[in-house]
């Protein structure tokens, strides 16, 4: 099979790469477009080039010019290569509400997927969770890891009740390779998630006692609107996804001992 990747930097990609050793995969990323030379011939596009994330210092343009414009480019020529699957990866907020420019920018890329299932057969819409794991440098997980790591202060934004659930890196790729090598038509966006929810501070908590170690918690106003809960609806995509607690153990790579 012969596959497109964009957004090859990110590190969900670099675990998906491994995963797909055994494929002929052609990278792109932003100064590649345009696309269709590149395109042709293909069977699959995995999209998951995008700016991620509410950051105040990015103009709101950027967001449309990169999450939706070429997104929108992509689709094009994917449809005038005669790709038969597109896979568009978004995220949870549009099921459970926008809240900030990333958020719309995703909400309107996934509007121009289901106008282009008209011209490309198979279009997967796959909404994840908060990612963490192997390769991470951004989540909430890896800063609070690091922190602990090594000895320094955490920072919790608002009162840390909100929940969020969390899905390991493994199980995102998962449930992109299941969408990829799918017989049936996904039309129907899908939640890449695990199903369970854990609060900022008991993330926290949990990373304190499987550490071993404990660190002086900030807190900090929210930087921007945000959702109290957010939870993968059931029945899950993925059967029997990694817990956090799981998950951490990985990022740590080794037993819960006790605080010290």
């Amino acid at each position: 099979m012969r596959i497109v990747l964009t957004g090859y930097k990110g590190f969900i990609a670099s675990n998906l790469l491994t995963e797909l050793k055994n494929e002929k995969v052609v990278l792109i990323e932003a100064e590649d477009y345009p696309l269709r030379e590149r395109i042709t011939g293909s069977d699959a596009v995995i999209h998951l080039g995008a700016i991620s994330g509410a950051n105040p210092s990015i103009p709101f343009y950027s967001y449309f010019d990169y999450n939706v414009k070429k997104t929108v480019e992509l689709l094009e020529a994917a449809s005038l290569a005669k790709v038969k699957k597109f896979i568009f990866v978004s995220t949870c907020t549009v099921t459970h509400g926008v809240r900030n420019i990333y958020d719309v920018s995703k909400q309107q890329a996934e509007q121009w997927c289901v106008f282009y299932r008209a011209r490309i057969p198979d279009i997967p819409i796959l909404r994840l969770y908060n990612v963490y794991g192997e390769g991470d440098s951004k989540s909430v997980v890896y800063k609070y890891v690091n922190a602990v790591k090594d000895s320094r202060p955490i920072t919790i934004h608002g009162d840390g009740r909100q929940k969020r659930d969390f899905i390991n890196v493994k199980d995102v790729v998962r449930g992109i390779r299941k969408a990829l090598y799918s017989k049936e038509t996904l039309d129907q966006p899908i939640g890449i998630g695990t199903g369970k929810e854990t609060s900022i501070h008991d993330l926290a908590d949990l990373i304190f006692r499987l550490s071993g170690r404990k660190v002086p918690v900030r807190y900090e106003p929210i930087p921007y609107p945000q959702l109290e809960s957010a939870k993968c609806p059931e029945p899950l995509f993925l059967e029997n996804p990694l817990t956090i607690e799981e998950g951490l153990r990985l990022m740590m790579k080794q037993p819960p001992t006790a605080l010290r």
